[in-house]
């Protein structure tokens, strides 16, 4: 909001490899700068769309049971990869939609999203505070956890209570939490200063307006999307910490944490923000008319 987003709007340009030239010119350098630039945008969506994959694939099993849906598909599928077809399916469609609608309808997409992500976010913690007392909450987690403060180690110790925490907090290597911490406070200063990614973001900033109204947007939109997006995670951390605990305890080393916001969703959201079908009634409506030749 200070200086990066107005300095790259004055560039006047329309996406990151194209701001490489203005910044370094056409030599050589710049040349090879500008076809990093470009490789670096590739690789980078193809990293969060497989990213997204397996996350997409689980979401949507709970939802799309596989015993259902497998009557309207010609192939046998093992088990274990039905997430992978519907990360694929889903993926894909994601995919074409972003290449064939163009900006504005990426724009459009955010409002809409931002929207139902604000109603959904202040709901789910308005569920998780009605549900929950600090006196439930209190039996399930472990001394410490309700502080916002911590030292150079997180120092949680949930042996006692889901076990299969402590190796996922081993796995993601969060225990030395205040290095974590400090790598993303000084990670974000430290590109600021280098100058923008060819990302979404800066192609956010470049199709602002106004240098001005670029920086408002820079400094306006993480701080209004952060807020009703963690009330959301809070709200399902919370809700999952207390009701699913014993599930997770059973499922010891095997547990998939990546199952909370699905299982929440369909046992505390009410009907109308989503939607309770009777899967095996309205799987037929819905897949007949696309299968018919």
């Amino acid at each position: 909001m200070v200086y990066l987003s107005v300095w790259l709007r004055r560039s006047n340009v329309l996406t990151g490899a194209e701001w490489i030239r203005t910044r370094f010119g056409y030599g050589k350098g710049a040349n090879r700068s500008h076809t990093i630039v470009i490789l670096y945008a590739v690789v980078g969506v193809l990293g969060f769309l497989s990213y997204g994959f397996i996350g997409i694939g689980k979401f949507m099993e709970i939802f799309f049971p596989w015993e259902v849906v497998s009557q309207f598909v010609p192939f046998d599928v093992a088990p274990e990869y039905v997430p992978h077809v519907y990360g694929i399916f889903f993926t894909t469609i994601a995919t074409f939609y972003v290449m064939l609608g163009g900006m504005l309808s990426i724009v459009w997409t955010d409002v809409v999203q931002f929207a139902i992500m604000t109603v959904s976010g202040v709901v789910i913690a308005v569920i998780a505070m009605i549900k929950i007392s600090p006196e439930m909450l209190s039996v399930h987690i472990p001394v410490g956890w309700d502080t916002p403060f911590f030292g150079w180690t997180l120092d949680l110790d949930w042996s006692g209570l889901i076990p299969s925490v402590m190796d996922k907090m081993a796995a993601d290597q969060y225990g030395l939490f205040t290095i974590v911490i400090m790598m993303m406070l000084f990670k974000g200063i430290f590109l600021s200063m280098t100058g923008p990614a060819p990302n979404y973001d800066m192609q956010k900033i470049l199709a602002c307006k106004s240098p001005k109204e670029a920086a408002l947007m820079s400094g306006s939109v993480p701080v209004i999307l952060l807020i009703p997006r963690y009330l959301m995670i809070m709200g399902f951390a919370i809700l999952a910490i207390v009701f699913f605990s014993e599930d997770f305890r059973a499922m010891g080393a095997a547990v998939d944490f990546e199952t909370i916001l699905p299982r929440a969703i369909s046992e505390f959201v009410p009907v109308g923000l989503a939607a309770d079908y009777y899967w095996p009634d309205c799987w037929p409506l819905l897949c007949r008319p696309l299968l018919q030749p």
